[in-house]
């Protein structure tokens, strides 16, 4: 048989094998085998006669399709992205006469993924795939896989990695003088390729053997059926459906919420009402236990994945995240879906324990059941956590600040809401354990993780934390804690408006953080402001103040170095902070643009809709993308959902001086709307929920509020708008009201400062601009 071909050397051990019934000499080190390195130039010893060449190997070496977190996206680095389509690299066929056949390498056609996509080996123990295979839709779907087969123009076995596939090229008939696997210079990854052996004349390809022919790379007659693979695997913009029918929640458990006027905003009613279904029934037990991922969830590769995925999937089901699932049950208190949290601030307050090995002292760490952890995870787990642990204290807040709990449970939980405080008071007051300097010290994602950092996000987060169980414990007549965590947090404030402000010549007084954490994007330094809506406003334009004056700067800074609306690498600490931002600062033009891409990026054609994933990898030319990570992924969904929180504009977090209404449609939506959505009242002097349905729509020249309380509710003022600029004259305003312009639009502010069970008013332009 070998007289029929020539087995090209590695250098080093080899071993032959066969496969496809071709023999291949095989690098191999005694556990695996090798390929040929980059840029590796073959010579045959005959260099007549050959009529074809088989290759072996022909998947992307790394086995990764997509970057790990990081500032790639942000700088412009998309080299670690594969797409169907993309080339890799090329096989170069040299011949004697100086000429030359190439034959690019592209993913999807001739070359594929085999560490994500397919069931590793036993032996192949050197491999890490990431609990692997990831190969839906290809999988279950006989369509989904007719697509691949048709657009892979490569042989397929049952292999490991170094034989799983095979290219066969046909050869020009004359001397070949040398092959050259030259990889792509655009890209981080290249091709693996374990072997190449050149048939000589008299050998026929086997029966249905995939051949391919250089020239197709002329015409490039396969590039319909990549376009047809790449739209079934991934979203397009383009495909994004004109009209969205609302996917009905089955046993709703939270408010629904309907937007209107476009097919962003018929998208984005699905994304939020089966999201807040997801987060409600399976994010919290009825014990109380929480999850990060929701059991069962699609997996698409991790961080690095192709945009296949698994169904399934435990992902972080078993652990508890604290950054992640304060966020998530903040939002579920919010929306009234109270059934299970009690049960969850039991639950989070029996983790609240001394079991760090490094600060043996009760805090929630970033794996909030830690003790459970395997030690390897606890050991990396096991700093100060601070941002997790002041999003959980917020919860523990928002319980009580939403009438959920009252005066008798602070009273009865007080040693641990007391010991939840005082973590922060004990890293202030002992910085030679803490590192505490003049801001907290921590290990947190937003710092730099294991051996931590100082960031502007763990420190004002922790700041509000305080202030919040502060403002809990004086409402408690917890006088002596009141003042003491207020003063805390006072403290903590001046250190970071000293630590994370900078006084630009370009700017004036701005924010700033660091950017060696791991997340995408450097929107968190905008967590000052954007925090606020969860604790103190919803409208810091009109309450004013440093904070509002500093972010609007800021963002001017940020758009110089980086900022796009669409900005899902992380749906959460990207897409969900920058809309929360955007609408903080009516930027309606970028806000808008900012809930398209959310919606957009929890969509899919097909496979597993509507639940918002960790992650998208866009494609450079931002026409598609594939999800990244577990679909339902806490703080991403919480962070989306909240999205719809600003909209519908129930700003409830002063109910002493009664609701303030503060919707926000984007420029594409004319109506929000829902019904016995719960907003936070005065009743008997303490605090208490009262049911609203409630409507914000656009009429001919402006807008009207719908208001109708299930009981009697303050209600302080309304905002109306966004009017164009120097929009000036209005009718309906009634006495009393207030005009303002904030960013590039005008607002009427109107107020209502009584009690009431219905309240119907509408605002127009009257005339000209002025």
């Amino acid at each position: 048989m070998t007289a029929l071909f020539e087995l090209l050397p590695h250098g080093g051990q080899t071993v032959e094998k066969e496969a496809f019934g071709i023999p291949f000499s095989l690098a191999y080190d005694g556990a695996r085998i090798l390929p040929f390195d980059p840029g590796a130039t073959l010579e045959p010893g005959e260099n007549e006669g050959f009529t074809y060449a088989y290759l072996a190997g022909m998947v992307n070496r790394s086995g990764w399709c997509s970057e790990w977190w990081g500032q790639n996206e942000v700088r412009g680095c998309y080299n670690k992205r594969i797409f169907i389509g993309d080339q890799l690299g090329s096989a170069l066929f040299i011949y004697k006469d100086w000429t030359q056949e190439i034959v690019p390498l592209v993913f999807g056609l001739n070359v594929w993924n085999y560490d994500l996509y397919h069931t590793k080996k036993s032996y192949e123990t050197y491999l890490n795939t990431f609990e692997s295979p990831y190969n839906e839709p290809f999988a279950s779907d006989p369509a989904a896989k007719r697509l691949l087969d048709e657009a892979l123009l490569l042989n397929e076995s049952d292999g490991d990695k170094g034989l799983h596939y095979m290219m066969c090229v046909p050869l020009k008939k004359k001397p070949l003088m040398k092959i050259i696997l030259a990889p792509a210079e655009a890209k981080a990854d290249d091709v693996f390729i374990s072997g190449v052996t050149l048939a000589r004349e008299g050998h026929v390809p086997a029966a249905g053997t995939k051949i391919v022919d250089p020239k197709i790379f002329l015409n490039r007659s396969y590039t319909d059926r990549l376009d047809r693979l790449s739209r079934r695997l991934y979203q397009y913009l383009d495909e994004i459906p004109s009209h969205v029918e609302p996917v009905a929640v089955e046993a709703p458990v939270c408010p629904s919420v309907t937007f209107r006027g476009s097919n962003i905003a018929e998208l984005y009613t699905n994304v939020y009402n089966l999201n807040m279904d997801d987060m409600a029934k399976h994010k919290v037990d009825s014990d109380g236990m929480t999850h990060t991922s929701t059991p069962g969830t699609a997996n698409f590769g991790l961080y690095i994945g192709l945009g296949t995925f698994r169904r399934g999937s435990s992902s972080y089901a078993s652990h508890i995240w604290t950054r992640d699932i304060g966020r998530v049950l903040t939002e579920l208190a919010f929306c009234g879906a109270t059934e299970k949290l009690l049960a969850a601030a039991s639950c989070l307050h029996g983790y609240l324990d001394c079991s760090s090995w490094r600060f043996p002292r009760p805090n929630w760490k970033r794996i909030g059941n830690y003790r459970e952890l395997p030690e390897e995870m606890q050991q990396l787990t096991a700093g100060k956590e601070n941002d997790g642990h002041a999003s959980i204290m917020i919860f523990m807040a928002r319980l009580f600040f939403s009438g959920i709990t009252g005066r008798d449970w602070v009273h009865a939980h007080l040693d641990k809401l007391t010991g939840a405080a005082e973590w922060f008071c004990w890293q202030m007051d002992c910085p030679e354990e803490s590192n505490f300097d003049k801001v907290l010290y921590s290990d947190s994602e937003a710092s730099a993780q294991t051996y931590g950092g100082y960031d502007l996000y763990s420190n004002i987060i922790a700041c509000y934390a305080l202030r919040a169980y502060a403002k809990m414990a004086a409402e408690c007549g917890l006088d002596e804690q009141a003042r003491r965590w207020k003063a805390y947090g006072d403290r903590l404030y001046d250190g970071i408006m000293e630590v994370f402000t900078l006084d630009s010549e370009r700017y004036g007084r701005i924010f700033t953080d660091n950017t060696y954490d791991c997340w995408t994007h450097e929107y968190k330094r905008f967590g000052p402001l954007f925090l606020l809506s969860d604790l103190e406003t919803y409208d810091p334009a009109f309450a004013g103040g440093e904070l509002y004056e500093i972010a609007r700067r800021t963002l001017k800074a940020q758009t110089d170095d980086y900022l796009h609306p669409w900005s899902g690498r992380q749906m959460g600490y990207g897409q969900g902070y920058l809309a929360h931002l955007l609408a903080m600062l009516d930027d309606y033009g970028r806000f808008t643009e900012s809930v398209k891409a959310a919606a957009c990026y929890s969509y899919h054609h097909t496979d597993v809709n509507y639940i918002v994933p960790e992650g998208v990898i866009v494609h450079p030319s931002r026409r598609y993308w594939f999800r990244n990570c577990d679909q339902g992924n806490a703080v991403q969904q919480a962070e989306t959902c909240k999205i719809g929180r600003m909209i519908l504009g129930l700003d409830d977090l002063s109910p002493e001086s009664g609701l303030c209404l503060v919707p926000r449609l984007p420029d594409d939506f004319t109506a929000v709307e829902t019904k016995a959505y719960p907003v936070v009242t005065f009743k008997d002097g303490k605090r208490a929920q009262v049911k609203v349905d409630y409507a914000y729509e656009r009429t001919e020249n402006g807008y009207r509020v719908l208001l109708s309380a299930h009981e009697p509710l303050a209600v302080n003022r309304v905002r109306f708008g966004p009017f164009p600029a120097g929009t000036a004259r209005f009718e309906g305003c009634g006495e009393g009201a207030e005009v303002r312009a904030i960013g590039d639009r005008v607002f009427v502010y109107v107020p209502v400062k009584r009690t009431l069970d219905k309240l119907n008013l509408s605002v127009a332009a009257a005339g000209p601009k002025a």
